[in-house]
Formats: C-alpha cells, sequence, structure tokens
C-alpha cells in the first residue's frame, strides 16, 4: 500500500500517472501476472492513499490512471 502511494508521488512529482505498467515495472511484476499489479492499484485506491482517473485518449475503455489522493473525504482543493 505504501509503496503504491510511494511510487504515485514519484510519477506525480514527473506530471505523470501511476499506471498499471509503470507498477508492473517498479515491481518486477511480470506481463502475464497484470492481474496482480491491478489488485495492488485497487486495494491503494480503496484505501483511500491514491485515486483513479480515467483518461479519454480514444480508447474503449479508458485506461485506468491513478494519482496520489487526499485523506478520504476530502476534495481536490483538501477540503471536506
Amino acid at each position: 500500500m505504501r509503496a503504491c502511494y510511494l511510487h504515485a508521488c514519484l510519477k506525480y512529482v514527473n506530471r505523470e500517472h501511476l499506471t498499471n505498467t509503470s507498477v508492473r515495472g517498479r515491481f518486477g511484476i511480470e506481463q502475464q501476472n497484470i492481474a496482480t499489479a491491478s489488485r495492488l492499484i485497487k486495494e491503494a485506491v480503496d484505501a483511500g492513499v491514491i485515486r483513479a482517473c480515467r483518461s479519454r485518449l480514444g480508447q474503449e475503455p479508458p485506461p485506468l490512471r491513478a494519482m496520489v489522493g487526499g485523506p478520504v473525504g476530502m476534495d481536490d482543493k483538501g477540503e471536506k
């Protein structure tokens, strides 16, 4: 959980998003184990440490990306 959060932080300061591919690369997860990376991202999103966002790149469905999230219950400006 913490590693996903820190990875999202690194991506954020580089103006990028955490993706399934970046998580697999960071943690050395093989391509055939793509579900493992998805599960790690989902657990971090469910815990509220990162938040999911969808990017419209003309792909159907849009790829799942994640970014650093604030505490649960906060909006984008850090307000309740």
